[in-house]
């Protein structure tokens, strides 16, 4: 597997009002990428807009 030129780290803990737009600025990035997000027990819904955007 060929190594991404970026990582980016993208800690979700309740934060519904911005992943969305965090997600798609980061995947508008013009680099090849892994994007690893950390969501450690959201109560609202990040959880849900992740997997929704996972797929």
């Amino acid at each position: 597997m060929e190594q991404p030129d970026l990582t980016i780290l993208i800690p979700a803990l309740n934060e519904e009002a911005t992943i969305r737009e965090v997600l798609e600025r980061c995947l508008a990035v013009p680099l090849s990428k892994q994007i690893v997000v950390i969501n450690d027990g959201s109560t609202d819904s990040s959880a849900e807009i992740l997997k929704a955007f996972g797929e």
